[in-house]
Protein backbone atom coordinates (compact mmCIF):
# COMPACT_ATOMS: atom_id res chain seq x y z
CA UNK A 1 0.00 0.00 0.00
CA UNK A 2 2.71 2.38 0.54
CA UNK A 3 4.75 1.31 -2.31
CA UNK A 4 1.36 2.37 -4.01
CA UNK A 5 1.03 5.62 -2.70
CA UNK A 6 4.38 6.34 -3.57
CA UNK A 7 3.96 5.47 -6.89
CA UNK A 8 0.88 8.00 -7.33
CA UNK A 9 2.59 10.85 -5.52
CA UNK A 10 5.57 10.25 -8.04
CA UNK A 11 3.82 10.49 -11.07
CA UNK A 12 0.81 13.02 -9.56
CA UNK A 13 3.34 16.34 -10.72
CA UNK A 14 3.48 14.95 -13.87
CA UNK A 15 -0.44 14.20 -14.13
CA UNK A 16 -1.15 17.59 -12.88
CA UNK A 17 1.20 19.45 -15.84
CA UNK A 18 -0.58 16.98 -18.24
CA UNK A 19 -4.47 18.27 -17.23
CA UNK A 20 -3.05 21.81 -17.49
CA UNK A 21 -2.00 21.90 -20.64
CA UNK A 22 -4.97 20.18 -21.72
CA UNK A 23 -6.77 22.53 -20.29
CA UNK A 24 -4.87 25.07 -22.04
CA UNK A 25 -5.14 23.62 -25.42
CA UNK A 26 -9.31 23.52 -25.03
CA UNK A 27 -9.12 27.33 -24.20
CA UNK A 28 -7.21 27.90 -27.06
CA UNK A 29 -9.09 25.53 -29.52
CA UNK A 30 -12.42 27.03 -28.79
CA UNK A 31 -10.85 30.65 -29.12
CA UNK A 32 -9.81 29.53 -32.45
CA UNK A 33 -13.58 28.30 -32.96
CA UNK A 34 -14.96 32.15 -31.93
CA UNK A 35 -12.47 33.43 -34.43
CA UNK A 36 -13.88 31.54 -37.07
CA UNK A 37 -17.36 33.35 -36.73
CA UNK A 38 -14.77 36.62 -37.82
CA UNK A 39 -14.27 34.57 -41.11
CA UNK A 40 -17.91 34.12 -41.68
CA UNK A 41 -18.95 37.13 -41.28
CA UNK A 42 -16.29 39.07 -43.06
CA UNK A 43 -15.61 36.73 -46.04
CA UNK A 44 -17.99 34.27 -46.06
CA UNK A 45 -21.35 36.64 -46.31
CA UNK A 46 -21.25 37.16 -49.69
CA UNK A 47 -22.40 33.93 -50.73
CA UNK A 48 -26.07 33.70 -51.06
CA UNK A 49 -26.41 29.96 -50.01
CA UNK A 50 -30.38 29.32 -51.52
CA UNK A 51 -29.12 30.98 -54.99
CA UNK A 52 -25.98 28.86 -54.81
CA UNK A 53 -28.84 25.73 -54.52
CA UNK A 54 -31.13 27.07 -57.30
CA UNK A 55 -29.01 28.78 -60.11
CA UNK A 56 -26.80 26.56 -61.58
CA UNK A 57 -24.96 29.92 -63.75
CA UNK A 58 -24.70 31.39 -60.15
CA UNK A 59 -23.37 28.12 -58.27
CA UNK A 60 -20.32 27.29 -61.32
CA UNK A 61 -19.18 30.74 -61.27
CA UNK A 62 -19.19 31.33 -57.74
CA UNK A 63 -17.31 28.19 -57.19
CA UNK A 64 -14.69 28.60 -59.83
CA UNK A 65 -14.11 32.76 -58.61
CA UNK A 66 -14.43 32.14 -54.33
CA UNK A 67 -12.73 27.92 -53.91
CA UNK A 68 -11.70 26.71 -56.92
CA UNK A 69 -8.07 28.72 -57.34
CA UNK A 70 -7.40 28.60 -53.52
CA UNK A 71 -4.84 26.70 -53.95
CA UNK A 72 -0.76 27.97 -53.36
CA UNK A 73 0.52 29.61 -56.86
CA UNK A 74 -2.45 29.67 -58.46
CA UNK A 75 -2.71 33.12 -60.25
CA UNK A 76 -5.51 35.56 -59.82
CA UNK A 77 -5.64 35.99 -63.38
CA UNK A 78 -7.34 32.53 -63.72
CA UNK A 79 -10.45 32.82 -61.58
CA UNK A 80 -10.98 36.13 -63.36
CA UNK A 81 -10.37 34.06 -66.69
CA UNK A 82 -12.88 31.57 -65.31
CA UNK A 83 -15.34 33.63 -64.58
CA UNK A 84 -15.34 35.00 -68.42
CA UNK A 85 -15.03 31.94 -69.60
CA UNK A 86 -18.10 30.71 -68.31
CA UNK A 87 -19.36 33.50 -69.16
CA UNK A 88 -19.08 33.30 -73.19
CA UNK A 89 -18.50 29.75 -73.91
CA UNK A 90 -20.09 28.36 -76.21
CA UNK A 91 -20.27 24.76 -78.02
CA UNK A 92 -18.26 23.33 -75.19
CA UNK A 93 -14.83 24.50 -75.78
CA UNK A 94 -13.31 26.23 -72.49
CA UNK A 95 -9.71 25.98 -73.38
CA UNK A 96 -10.54 28.38 -76.61
CA UNK A 97 -12.53 30.40 -74.25
CA UNK A 98 -10.35 30.48 -71.71
CA UNK A 99 -6.99 31.54 -73.53
CA UNK A 100 -9.24 34.22 -75.20
CA UNK A 101 -9.01 35.69 -71.41
CA UNK A 102 -6.09 34.68 -69.96
CA UNK A 103 -2.67 35.01 -72.21
CA UNK A 104 -0.32 33.50 -70.13
CA UNK A 105 0.56 29.66 -69.27
CA UNK A 106 -2.80 27.90 -68.58
CA UNK A 107 -1.21 25.16 -66.46
CA UNK A 108 -3.73 22.98 -67.57
CA UNK A 109 -2.67 19.60 -65.26
CA UNK A 110 -3.89 21.45 -62.50
CA UNK A 111 -6.39 23.99 -64.22
CA UNK A 112 -9.59 22.70 -63.24
CA UNK A 113 -11.57 24.99 -65.77
CA UNK A 114 -9.95 23.05 -68.85
CA UNK A 115 -10.61 19.98 -67.33
CA UNK A 116 -12.74 17.47 -70.14
CA UNK A 117 -15.48 17.12 -67.06
CA UNK A 118 -15.89 20.61 -66.95
CA UNK A 119 -19.13 20.96 -69.06
CA UNK A 120 -20.80 18.04 -66.67
CA UNK A 121 -20.19 20.35 -63.53
CA UNK A 122 -23.09 21.10 -61.78
CA UNK A 123 -22.29 23.07 -58.44
CA UNK A 124 -26.17 23.63 -57.60
CA UNK A 125 -26.65 19.69 -57.97
CA UNK A 126 -23.56 19.24 -55.64
CA UNK A 127 -24.74 21.77 -52.85
CA UNK A 128 -28.30 19.89 -52.45
CA UNK A 129 -26.31 16.56 -52.23
CA UNK A 130 -24.16 18.66 -49.35
CA UNK A 131 -28.15 19.33 -48.06
CA UNK A 132 -28.83 15.92 -47.75
CA UNK A 133 -25.84 14.88 -46.05
CA UNK A 134 -24.09 13.26 -49.07
CA UNK A 135 -20.94 14.16 -48.49
CA UNK A 136 -19.05 11.67 -49.72
CA UNK A 137 -20.60 12.12 -52.97
CA UNK A 138 -20.71 15.60 -53.28
CA UNK A 139 -16.56 15.21 -52.48
CA UNK A 140 -16.60 12.53 -55.39
CA UNK A 141 -18.20 15.02 -57.88
CA UNK A 142 -15.94 17.58 -57.22
CA UNK A 143 -13.34 16.01 -58.71
CA UNK A 144 -11.26 18.27 -61.88
CA UNK A 145 -7.94 18.93 -62.25
CA UNK A 146 -5.87 20.73 -59.71
CA UNK A 147 -8.93 20.17 -57.07
CA UNK A 148 -7.58 18.10 -54.13
CA UNK A 149 -8.67 16.93 -51.19
CA UNK A 150 -8.04 20.75 -49.61
CA UNK A 151 -10.01 22.74 -51.96
CA UNK A 152 -12.89 19.95 -52.14
CA UNK A 153 -12.79 20.06 -48.13
CA UNK A 154 -12.71 23.98 -48.05
CA UNK A 155 -16.01 24.18 -50.26
CA UNK A 156 -18.11 21.54 -48.81
CA UNK A 157 -17.02 23.07 -45.00
CA UNK A 158 -18.49 26.00 -46.18
CA UNK A 159 -21.44 24.83 -47.58
CA UNK A 160 -21.87 22.70 -44.64
CA UNK A 161 -21.68 25.59 -42.69
CA UNK A 162 -24.07 28.00 -44.77
CA UNK A 163 -26.89 25.35 -44.64
CA UNK A 164 -26.09 24.83 -40.73
CA UNK A 165 -26.08 21.51 -40.89
CA UNK A 166 -23.72 20.84 -37.82
CA UNK A 167 -26.63 22.27 -35.54
CA UNK A 168 -29.31 20.35 -37.13
CA UNK A 169 -27.95 16.67 -37.04
CA UNK A 170 -25.04 15.56 -35.37
CA UNK A 171 -21.87 15.40 -38.23
CA UNK A 172 -20.47 11.96 -38.00
CA UNK A 173 -16.66 11.77 -37.29
CA UNK A 174 -15.77 10.28 -40.99
CA UNK A 175 -18.12 12.57 -42.81
CA UNK A 176 -15.99 15.60 -40.99
CA UNK A 177 -13.08 14.40 -42.68
CA UNK A 178 -14.20 15.47 -45.78
CA UNK A 179 -14.42 19.34 -45.00
CA UNK A 180 -11.60 19.72 -42.79
CA UNK A 181 -9.13 21.57 -45.00
CA UNK A 182 -5.78 21.08 -44.27
CA UNK A 183 -3.44 24.27 -45.03
CA UNK A 184 0.21 25.22 -43.94
CA UNK A 185 -1.55 26.86 -41.09
CA UNK A 186 -3.81 24.41 -39.90
CA UNK A 187 -0.97 21.83 -40.21
CA UNK A 188 1.31 24.32 -38.47
CA UNK A 189 -1.36 24.67 -34.91
CA UNK A 190 -2.14 21.09 -34.61
CA UNK A 191 1.89 20.38 -34.47
CA UNK A 192 2.58 23.36 -32.41
CA UNK A 193 0.06 22.89 -29.89
CA UNK A 194 0.99 19.00 -29.56
CA UNK A 195 -2.51 17.73 -29.75
CA UNK A 196 -2.68 14.32 -29.20
CA UNK A 197 -3.85 11.54 -31.58
CA UNK A 198 -7.02 9.69 -31.13
CA UNK A 199 -6.67 6.04 -30.50
CA UNK A 200 -8.54 3.39 -32.12
CA UNK A 201 -9.24 4.93 -35.83
CA UNK A 202 -8.98 2.80 -38.39
CA UNK A 203 -9.79 5.37 -41.42
CA UNK A 204 -7.90 4.98 -45.06
CA UNK A 205 -6.60 8.25 -46.06
CA UNK A 206 -7.21 6.81 -49.65
CA UNK A 207 -11.22 7.87 -49.53
CA UNK A 208 -10.14 11.42 -48.99
CA UNK A 209 -7.77 11.85 -51.53
CA UNK A 210 -5.30 13.33 -49.05
CA UNK A 211 -1.34 12.16 -48.16
CA UNK A 212 -1.23 10.12 -44.70
CA UNK A 213 0.62 13.45 -42.55
CA UNK A 214 -1.94 15.95 -43.43
CA UNK A 215 -4.90 12.97 -43.00
CA UNK A 216 -3.66 12.57 -40.00
CA UNK A 217 -3.40 16.07 -38.56
CA UNK A 218 -7.03 16.33 -39.78
CA UNK A 219 -8.12 13.33 -37.67
CA UNK A 220 -6.60 14.95 -34.81
CA UNK A 221 -7.71 18.32 -35.19
CA UNK A 222 -11.30 16.13 -35.68
CA UNK A 223 -11.31 14.48 -32.35
CA UNK A 224 -10.28 17.55 -30.49
CA UNK A 225 -12.76 19.56 -31.64
CA UNK A 226 -15.34 17.06 -30.73
CA UNK A 227 -14.04 15.95 -27.47
CA UNK A 228 -14.21 19.99 -26.50
CA UNK A 229 -17.79 19.43 -27.62
CA UNK A 230 -16.66 22.82 -30.31
CA UNK A 231 -17.46 22.97 -34.21
CA UNK A 232 -14.51 21.41 -36.24
CA UNK A 233 -15.52 24.16 -39.21
CA UNK A 234 -15.49 26.85 -36.83
CA UNK A 235 -12.14 25.65 -35.73
CA UNK A 236 -11.03 24.79 -39.37
CA UNK A 237 -11.98 28.24 -40.33
CA UNK A 238 -10.35 30.72 -36.96
CA UNK A 239 -7.17 28.61 -37.24
CA UNK A 240 -7.26 30.07 -41.28
CA UNK A 241 -8.41 33.56 -40.46
CA UNK A 242 -6.48 34.12 -38.03
CA UNK A 243 -2.43 33.06 -39.18
CA UNK A 244 -3.58 34.31 -42.49
CA UNK A 245 -4.23 37.87 -41.66
CA UNK A 246 -2.99 38.68 -38.22
CA UNK A 247 0.44 36.41 -38.64
CA UNK A 248 1.69 35.47 -41.76
CA UNK A 249 4.64 33.89 -40.30
CA UNK A 250 4.94 30.44 -38.76
CA UNK A 251 7.91 30.92 -36.55
CA UNK A 252 6.01 33.58 -34.82
CA UNK A 253 3.24 31.47 -34.94
CA UNK A 254 5.08 29.02 -33.12
CA UNK A 255 5.86 31.49 -30.60
CA UNK A 256 2.24 32.50 -29.78
CA UNK A 257 0.57 28.87 -29.64
CA UNK A 258 4.18 27.55 -27.34
CA UNK A 259 2.95 30.48 -24.71
CA UNK A 260 -0.48 28.84 -24.01
CA UNK A 261 -1.77 32.32 -23.34
CA UNK A 262 -5.02 33.18 -25.53
CA UNK A 263 -3.82 36.95 -24.45
CA UNK A 264 -1.33 36.98 -26.33
CA UNK A 265 -2.80 35.78 -29.48
CA UNK A 266 -5.64 38.26 -29.22
CA UNK A 267 -3.20 41.30 -28.84
CA UNK A 268 -1.76 40.27 -32.20
CA UNK A 269 -5.58 40.83 -33.56
CA UNK A 270 -5.56 44.61 -31.63
CA UNK A 271 -2.32 45.51 -33.24
CA UNK A 272 -3.72 44.93 -36.95
CA UNK A 273 -6.88 47.04 -35.77
CA UNK A 274 -7.72 48.68 -38.81
CA UNK A 275 -5.97 46.88 -41.10
CA UNK A 276 -6.13 43.26 -41.50
CA UNK A 277 -9.42 42.36 -41.83
CA UNK A 278 -12.62 43.51 -44.37
CA UNK A 279 -15.75 42.60 -45.24
CA UNK A 280 -16.02 41.21 -48.55
CA UNK A 281 -19.14 42.43 -50.52
CA UNK A 282 -20.55 41.99 -54.28
CA UNK A 283 -21.39 44.60 -56.78
CA UNK A 284 -23.87 44.16 -59.18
Amino acid sequence: MKGMITLHNRYLPVLTERKRMIDKNKEIIKWFSNVGNRYVDNILSIVEIEKLKQDQDYANKMFFYYWAFERQGAPMGYKIAAIKTLETVKNGNYSTEFSTYYKGKPNKRNNPILDERIGNLNIAEIVCKIEQKKFEEAFNDLSLNGIGHKIRAFFIRDIVHLLKLEGKNKIKFDDYLFMNPIDVWVRLTVEYLNLNFPVNITLNPNKYHIEKKDFNTALILTNTCMEFNLSPLLTNMGIWYYASHFIADSNRLKLLLESKSVEKLENEMKFMKGFSEFKRVLIE
